[in-house]
């Protein structure tokens, strides 16, 4: 796929670091993390050595009793490490001397953050003292925080913070501090110096990187989309009407969401979305994947004014996930009433493109999109992948499902998937970003204009 060809390095060592991100055997961690290094392995196994460092709280206490994460996981994580070193990537686990809540603890407040770090940051720089990196690959905040303070120590390795969401704005969100609060402007005071001293700035979307920018101008940004792998979501038209008949649906169209609720996207936003569809598309059908308490999200369409017929809820495996988006016809982003008056949550809708992006997309699904997601409109208006809707006025939105040409949409979205969302774009973007960093000079066999460009370039 590509000819790398080095001018200083025999080998790139980047390491790459996660910090407080709950199970690594989760599924979102598995394709997020996991693919992605498999995958930058297997396209640059002569040119870039990869070390996961996966920092994790001792011990966490869940819903019903505490546990200690070297015990409770230790299957789980021997199962990771032994798949990632068939594939050359090494896999490191620091403990941290810290207890963990509901499972995982990813939004920390300033005391907490505090004591965190000063365990962290030294036992990273004695690390790094030990092997020499020539990047450092941070996920998120905590990660860029800490490889931001190891760097201070050990001046070699250039740092990549790979932002993933904002996190000030999205704990304010999750209910974990106010908006205004000590937490809140110490963690803006924190990503201002982030944004600044990293080398390279991963955003998710165009106006990702322009949020960015807008609080420190001098952020050098590249943007590189959620990705996933794109063939696993195929299905034959006989197993598309098998997962539609076990889901208990016998309708003609299949509209889906996928994903968790309550924080950035609600069960009466689908509901009401859905309600409105049903009145102009009447054989239409509504799959909801969550592993929200199917009760409740029953009681909550049905309070949106939907039969039971006309709906069906299951929580499925991660891996499963792939063939029920497939099965349907339309994907869902309906975000939540009331964004215009909370800050954080506009913050939030106007920059992401999520990982439930990349799934649809690759499953062909054409999108209903909030019109608040504006991450999504350079894609929405440079590409034919869907329709929008206000979820205070989506009377219309049958109205424009009934006129767009879905078949061809479909078509769209998958080719736009494997350009922009697969997990080997992924891997290359990054390896080209490593390069450039240390000095390299990559050439691409395949030349694809957000590779060459260093990023996303909108007008395709």
């Amino acid at each position: 796929m590509a000819l790398v060809q080095r001018m200083q390095f025999s080998v790139m060592k980047v390491l790459y670091i996660t910090c407080f991100e709950g199970d690594i055997s989760g599924g979102i961690y598995k394709s997020q993390v996991i693919d992605l290094l498999v995958e930058i392995r297997k396209q640059f196994s002569s040119d870039v050595g990869v070390t996961l460092l996966a920092i994790l709280p001792c011990a966490y206490i869940s819903r019903r009793r505490p546990s200690l994460f070297s015990l409770g996981r230790r299957r789980e994580i021997a199962d990771a490490r032994k798949m990632l070193e068939s594939y050359g990537v090494s896999l490191d686990i620091m403990y941290v001397p810290f207890i963990g809540w509901s499972s995982w603890s990813f939004y920390l407040p300033i005391p907490f953050l505090i004591t965190a770090m000063a365990y962290i940051v030294p036992a990273l720089i004695c690390k790094l003292a030990r092997t020499k990196y020539d990047v450092i690959h941070c996920r998120s905040y905590l990660a860029g925080l800490a490889g931001l303070l190891a760097r201070r120590f050990i001046s070699h390795p250039r740092v990549i913070f790979d932002v993933r969401g904002f996190y000030p704005e999205e704990a304010v969100v999750q209910g974990c501090w106010k908006l205004g609060s000590l937490s809140y402007r110490m963690w803006k005071l924190i990503e201002r110096s982030l944004f600044a001293k990293a080398d390279i700035i991963v955003c998710l979307s165009d106006r990702f990187q322009e949020h960015v920018t807008s609080i420190s101008a001098t952020a050098h940004c590249r943007v590189v989309f959620a990705s996933v792998r794109s063939e696993d979501f195929c299905l034959s038209s006989v197993d598309k009407l098998k997962i539609i008949k076990g889901a208990g649906l016998g309708c003609k169209l299949l509209f889906v969401y996928s994903g968790s609720l309550g924080a950035w996207h609600t069960v009466s936003a689908i509901g009401s979305l859905f309600h409105d569809i049903k009145s102009s598309i009447p054989d239409a059908g509504l799959l909801v994947l969550s592993n929200e308490n199917s009760d409740f999200v029953r009681s909550e369409l049905a309070h949106c004014g939907l039969n039971r017929s006309d709906y069906s809820v299951l929580s499925v495996r991660h891996e499963d996930v792939p063939h029920y988006l497939a099965a349907a016809d339309w994907g869902i982003i309906p975000l939540r009433h009331g964004i215009g008056s909370n800050y954080a949550m506009h913050v939030i809708a106007d920059t992401m493109i999520g990982l439930k992006v990349a799934e649809y997309l690759s499953a062909g699904l054409p999108l209903i999109v909030n019109v608040n997601v504006g991450g999504l409109r350079s894609l929405l208006k440079s590409y034919a992948i869907g329709i929008t809707f206000d979820l205070d006025h989506c009377g219309d939105v049958g109205v424009k499902i009934k006129q767009a040409d879905s078949a061809t949409m479909g078509a769209t979205c998958r080719k736009i998937a494997r350009e922009l969302f697969d997990v080997r774009s992924a891997a290359a973007a990054y390896c080209s970003i490593y390069a450039d960093l240390v000095g390299a000079r990559i050439s691409f066999r395949e030349s694809r204009s957000f590779l060459a460009g260093g990023g996303f370039n909108p007008a395709g």
